[in-house]
């Protein structure tokens, strides 16, 4: 993967970086330098960017980055991702929104012709969860509050809001923020974000 990170970054570049297990085995091909800002999406990848000893800049005080990278849940033939499985979706979005360069590192089996029967995370405030529940049910597509396996209680996100896998819907996913409590949803559109294919 140190390839792919060379073949995009000069010394510098202020660098956003996402979450997961991709990312993790990213971060350890990156060589130290100290010419290098990086603005992770999770506290995850913070901690593992300061083992390294990367210099970080939190995302609140981050204006615009230059390159960003992150892998994918699934993506499809337009470039088209569901992304959100780390639960730091809101971030990844906001920091795909401020980049010029979107890379995303995926390999084959990430791969779908269509997105049709899977499921894409929508992330809501706690407060909202009975509302959000009751207007999901009455827009007919199934759903479920994402649990933390072999724990009781849901997947808190990095915003400290919850997780609703819902039935892919581009129809209700374009309109799902209308609902007062649904903050985002996983579905990031190519032509919204220009993204950039890499496989690994």
């Amino acid at each position: 993967m140190e390839n792919i990170f060379n073949k995009y970054v000069t010394d510098q570049n202020i660098i956003g970086i996402g979450t997961g297990k991709t990312i993790q085995s990213f971060i350890s091909t990156i060589k130290t330098n100290t010419e290098r800002v990086f603005t992770p999406s999770s506290l995850q990848s913070f901690f593992l960017l300061k083992a390294n000893r990367f210099r970080t800049q939190e995302l609140q005080a981050t204006e615009t980055i230059d390159i960003y990278f992150d892998s994918a849940d699934y993506f499809d033939r337009e470039n088209n991702l569901i992304k959100g499985r780390g639960g730091a979706l809101l971030n990844e979005k906001l920091l795909m929104s401020m980049s010029g360069c979107n890379v995303i590192l995926v390999d084959d089996n990430k791969f779908k012709n269509s997105f049709d029967g899977l499921f894409v995370p929508i992330e809501v405030i706690r407060n909202s969860l009975a509302h959000v529940k009751h207007a999901l049910s009455r827009h007919d597509i199934d759903f479920s509050v994402r649990e933390y396996p072999g724990k009781i209680g849901p997947v808190i996100t990095e915003h400290g809001n919850l997780i609703i896998d819902v039935e892919y819907s581009p129809s209700f996913l374009k309109s799902c923020r209308d609902i007062v409590g649904v903050v985002e949803h996983g579905l990031f559109l190519d032509e919204e974000f220009h993204v950039t294919i890499e496989r690994i």
